[in-house]
């Protein structure tokens, strides 16, 4: 963990000061009830509801004899003019798994912030709202050393989860080796940290997107998925005459003689909608996110 002063770089390094505003600004009526419903609505799939706790109304059926009165729904009752009561069933707690991918595609922007910046504010938001409904939370943060936080509840844990955040966003320079994300291995140690029924929000920018698609599959067996794409508007929209430069195995773009910009467009948007096409298939829903945005920005997109 990070012993020293905590690197400073506006829009490069995470710091905790920075933490505890992204955590303020998160509105009180903002919650993860939503994510993967509104997902699934956009995608024509039904998928599990999100749920919190105590007992939520689940269905309308034909009254029978010995249920409350005080349950028959007046509403439907009056529309099929047959008599309908309203069951519910007990909430659960729903856990919150974080993949937050920190390896060194994510460390370019040419706007507000790099990649992995606005990666770690987006998975700090969606832990913080678990961990403020009390729901157990936790991650994987891959980078120059993968590392994790195991399902856990609480303001301690809060602090726990930060600070592997913290070090793997703050543990990557210019002069370190290339770091890929190796989505088989990661997609192995998921399996033993998540619990059936969690939400898990994947958040990279899929430049190595050599994900297979029998490992997503495996995850959403049992669970609901989210994955929320991280771009920068130079990847969209390359400067003309702009071509790719070798940098620890990174692509970052430069102004002068290079290859034609319409084949790097062509380029990157194969892999978006390869990304896109393999997640409609499983009913996951895809989000796209952009480095000129806040994330709060974004986080209101997703859960509306």
């Amino acid at each position: 963990m990070i012993e020293k002063e905590p690197k400073k770089g506006q829009g490069v390094y995470i710091t905790p000061e920075e933490i505890a505003q992204i955590t303020r600004e998160i509105p009180r009526k903002m919650n993860l009830s939503s994510a993967a419903k509104n997902a699934s609505k956009k995608l024509g799939y039904h998928i599990t509801r999100l749920r919190g706790r105590g007992m939520s109304f689940a269905e309308s059926r034909a009254y029978q004899p010995g249920d409350e009165i005080r349950h028959i729904d007046w509403r439907v009752t009056a529309r099929t003019g047959e008599v309908y009561t309203k069951t519910f069933e007990e909430e659960r707690d729903r856990p919150v798994f974080t993949l937050v991918d920190q390896t060194s595609s994510m460390f370019i922007g040419t706007k507000r912030c790099f990649k992995a910046y606005l990666a770690a504010e987006l998975a700090l938001s969606f832990s913080w709202l678990a961990c403020r409904n009390q729901d157990p939370f936790g991650g994987m943060f891959i980078g120059a050393e993968p590392t994790r936080t195991r399902l856990r509840s609480g303001r301690k844990h809060w602090a726990h989860y930060c600070e592997h955040l913290l070090d793997t966003n703050q543990s990557w320079d210019l002069t370190q080796d290339n770091t890929q994300m190796n989505w088989a291995e990661t997609f192995r140690t998921m399996q033993q940290e998540i619990r059936p029924g969690s939400l898990i929000v994947i958040i990279s920018d899929f430049f190595n997107h050599d994900i297979d698609p029998q490992d997503l599959f495996q995850l959403r067996a049992h669970s609901d998925v989210i994955c929320i794409g991280v771009q920068d508007p130079i990847e969209i929209k390359p400067p003309e005459n702009a071509g790719p430069v070798g940098f620890n195995g990174n692509k970052w773009y430069y102004k002068g003689k290079g290859t034609d910009q319409q084949r790097l467009m062509k380029s990157y948007q194969n892999r978006w909608n390869s990304m896109k096409s393999m997640c409609a298939e499983m009913g996951i829903g895809f989000f796209t996110t952009s480095t000129h945005e806040k994330a709060l920005n974004h986080m209101e997109a997703i859960l509306r």
